[in-house]
């Protein structure tokens, strides 16, 4: 593996590990989902603000469709995962 590759995978995978772990010992629940997946749109904002601004890329409707979607799409999910849990039972998010 590259070692770009890796020290991008290594990091994820451990962020990602402690998400999990700080979500089942919180047990937030679907505001404790909401409240991250705004802090994280709020925190990766200005860094996207960045890029286009240093980049001046050639946006289109279809690109700012993407840009806008995926920061509303994660608060789109948290609801359905949430009903999808109190339906079935099971645990499918931490």
């Amino acid at each position: 593996m590259i070692p770009t590759t890796l020290s991008l995978v290594v990091p994820a995978a451990f962020i990602h590990a402690s998400w999990n772990i700080l979500l089942k010992r919180v047990q937030g629940g679907l505001s404790f989902l909401w409240f991250v997946d705004i802090l994280q749109s709020l925190v990766f904002a200005p860094w996207i603000a960045w890029v286009i601004y240093r980049e001046n890329p050639a946006l289109g409707v279809v690109e700012w469709f993407f840009i806008v979607g995926s920061a509303i799409m994660p608060l789109c999910t948290s609801p359905i995962i949430s009903f999808f849990n109190v339906v079935t039972g099971e645990v499918t998010f931490p």
